[in-house]
């Protein structure tokens, strides 16, 4: 049976803040769910522990092949489990959800294998209000930095047509660290 938990949150950015943070939690509690470690494990099944950007981009090539986009009901905010997104998939061979759900899906297979996670609101010019969100994550390698020193994240956003985001209309965006 599934469970919805209707929950108030406020207008604009205080509302984004709100939703960041519940997306935040569904994300540590799921990390160490058997479901969610499973699954990944069976993602990065050959792949070398030290190689970073191939478990990275095993997961989100996987996420693309069994995710896809559909908007919320007008006036709705939906934020399914990593663990109900999972069921479905292995279910149905994929699931039809929006860029919150991807974004704590991917912070969900990512966190469990050890990474740093955050997620990412951005604005578009049109309107200036957040929009979009997406995970971002980095291996936990003092190694995975780039030649200025940085350390490296990879963008999860697959929701995005073509998978990038459009930086020439982004207006603004905020992180949110979550592991």
């Amino acid at each position: 049976m599934t469970t919805v938990t209707r929950l108030g949150i406020a207008d604009g950015d205080l509302g984004i803040a709100q939703t960041c943070a519940t997306m935040a939690d569904i994300i540590r509690k799921s990390v160490a769910q058997p479901i969610v470690r499973q699954q990944v494990s069976q993602i990065i099944q050959g792949i070398a522990s030290s190689d970073w950007y191939s478990q990275a981009y095993a997961v989100r090539d996987w996420i693309a092949q069994h995710i896809a986009f559909m908007r919320d009901p007008a006036g709705v905010e939906l934020l399914h489990t990593p663990e109900w997104l999972l069921r479905t998939i292995a279910s149905q061979g994929s699931a039809q959800v929006d860029c919150d759900d991807v974004a704590i899906l991917a912070g969900a297979l990512m966190g469990a294998i050890g990474w740093s996670v955050s997620l990412i609101t951005v604005a578009f010019l049109d309107n200036g209000a957040y929009s979009h969100v997406y995970c971002s994550a980095s291996a936990p390698s003092a190694s995975f930095i780039d030649r200025e020193g940085q350390q490296v994240w990879i963008e999860f956003d697959t929701t995005r047509p073509m998978q990038e985001l459009p930086v020439n209309l982004i207006s603004r965006s905020k992180v949110y660290p979550v592991l």
